[in-house]
């Protein structure tokens, strides 16, 4: 495939082929060995040797230095006479589809770049240009792509693959660093997540720990991060407890009655008072049950209730609650909450142990303090 139709340079990559099935004289199958010459199939690349010296140091070291292949490759073009065949470099541990969607970005094509990627593929092209160091390419096409799966994963029912997705566009975002687009990516995985991420296990453990894309500072940070929303959440769930009741253990007792009530819905909901980290729930779950409107939580939809009684304390509860019913109040303590994603984490932070917030450098403009470790 010429990449560049003047290309000076010729990249070999190998894909993997399905291994070739046969029956011997006994009946039974046998397969060529992973790995071997006959599984692997070579694809030839093209290239401009001056484009990915220009983009990549990686390239420039190697066409450019004292390594074999420089020195081949110059003495080629020295002894140039006519139309000579590119200079060959194998690179047998790159992705090859990858390495395609790679160069084709290097070399401004952009017609042969699909409008839509595979997460997989997504990530490739991260690994490799982590490898060439050439991760500035992605800003704008990779910002592209991120916020189609955003948009595509966004509204998802939970479990291991949609995380899974999330955490390898996680590892791209970081690498490409896009702060915006990181920054809605952790918001989504903490809603999607049950539990707190340092607990994780099965694929997002392997992905978000062992992804040799991502610090492991990545998942603290997260995490720290969740714990604050955690506490926030707390804090709301339990505001009515807090309030300093009239008719809480006198009088009339109404607002005794809309307590009752209130915890008999969060019991009704599998919201636990007690339980601070939520190591169970994910946070679009605990949203969605407290935007619930089925004949549970109609069940306090009332202020506290007014007795007949002359000059009774209940009066002055009422006035607490401006008029609201518990879930009302509750809706919103909880509408800020939902707005902490705008803010969530800071990729400039991270990356530099705070100090982009010190010079005012930070893409995601936030208050609170970076926590290091």
């Amino acid at each position: 495939m010429n990449i560049d139709e003047g290309g000076d340079l010729r990249l070999v990559l190998f894909e993997k082929q399905p291994q070739s099935k046969s029956d011997n004289d006994g009946g039974e199958k046998t397969h060529t060995e992973p790995g071997s010459d006959e599984s692997r199939k070579p694809i030839s690349l093209v290239v401009s040797s001056k484009i990915l010296c220009l983009a990549s140091p990686v390239f420039k070291v190697m066409l450019t230095g004292n390594f074999r292949e420089a020195r081949e490759f110059r003495n080629l073009n020295a002894s140039k006479e006519g139309q000579t065949e590119p200079y060959t470099i194998e690179l047998p541990e790159d992705n090859p589809l990858g390495m395609t969607n790679l160069l084709h970005l290097l070399h401004f094509n952009f017609d042969k770049i699909p409008e839509t990627i595979a997460v997989k593929e997504i990530e490739y092209i991260a690994i490799l240009c982590d490898k060439y160091q050439c991760a500035h390419i992605l800003q704008y096409c990779g910002r592209v792509w991120i916020n189609d799966w955003i948009e595509a994963l966004d509204g998802n029912p939970p479990g291991d693959r949609l995380e899974r997705n999330i955490c390898r566009l996680l590892a791209f975002a970081y690498i490409a660093h896009l702060p915006l687009e990181f920054n809605r990516l952790a918001w989504l995985l903490v809603c999607t997540h049950n539990g707190p991420l340092l607990a994780a296990t099965g694929k997002v453990k392997e992905v978000l720990f062992n992804h040799p894309l991502l610090s492991q500072d990545v998942a603290r940070h997260i995490d720290t991060r969740r714990q604050v929303v955690c506490r926030l959440f707390h804090e709301a769930i339990a505001a009515p407890l807090n309030t300093k009741w009239k008719t809480l253990d006198g009088a009339c007792f109404g607002a005794a009655k809309a307590i009752g009530r209130y915890l008999r819905w969060l019991q009704n909901i599998d919201i636990a008072c007690n339980d601070d980290s939520f190591r169970h729930r994910n946070f679009a779950t605990l949203f969605a049950l407290t935007e619930s409107s089925d004949e549970a939580s109609q069940a306090i939809r009332e202020t506290v209730p007014q007795c007949t009684g002359y000059r009774c304390d209940c009066e002055q509860d009422r006035g607490i609650t401006n008029g609201k019913d518990l879930l009302q109040r509750l809706q919103d303590k909880l509408l800020p909450i939902k707005g902490y994603g705008k803010a969530f984490v800071c990729l400039d932070c991270l990356k530099t142990g705070g100090e982009s917030r010190t010079e005012g450098n930070c893409k995601v403009p936030h208050t609170w303090e970076f926590e290091e470790w």
